[in-house]
């Protein structure tokens, strides 16, 4: 059902109120579940029992689900418009080796890193975000349907978790 949610509907990012790029970071803010996800044009076969999160704190986004733990920051800005987010990113389990330090020097290169990792676009409506990132091409002019998502991209749909 989701695939074909998503193939009905063309994102284009929608227009960014004009103010400081820390109000557009705190709408972003908080815990997020993972309702939809396309990766590399394929739509990817999410559990229901394994429910798989991306949460905003600060400058900081961190991803958990089954096989992936990456942490990283995270840059949002408006130009022409478009809701514009950037990714930089380091592997947790790389940097928990078990030193004490390392995983805080992985996140000071990472805040300082020349350029994001990911480069994208993102729709915020109400407690729907939806996210394309691209990784070594141009920046997407707009979120595309999932069956229009380029190879080396991540297209992900999530929902605001309540707080309980």
């Amino acid at each position: 059902m989701f695939a074909t949610a998503l193939a009905l509907v063309t994102f284009v990012a929608a227009p960014v109120p004009k103010g400081a790029e820390t109000d557009r970071a705190a709408a972003l803010q908080g815990e997020w579940k993972v309702t939809g996800l396309v990766r590399n044009g394929t739509v990817e076969r999410l559990d229901p029992d394994a429910p798989e999160f991306v949460t905003f704190a600060g400058d900081t986004v961190r991803v958990r689900t089954r096989a992936l733990h990456e942490t990283g920051t995270f840059t949002v800005s408006a130009r022409n418009d478009a809701a514009r987010i950037d990714i930089t990113r380091y592997n947790e389990d790389e940097a928990a080796d078990g030193a004490v330090g390392v995983a805080d020097d992985r996140i000071a290169d990472a805040r300082v890193a020349s350029a994001p990792d990911y480069e994208g676009l993102y729709a915020l409506d109400r407690d729907v975000l939806t996210i394309y990132l691209v990784k070594g091409q141009a920046r997407p002019a707009a979120i595309p349907a999932a069956d229009k998502a380029a190879d080396g991209s991540v297209l992900l749909v999530l929902t605001r978790e309540k707080k309980k």
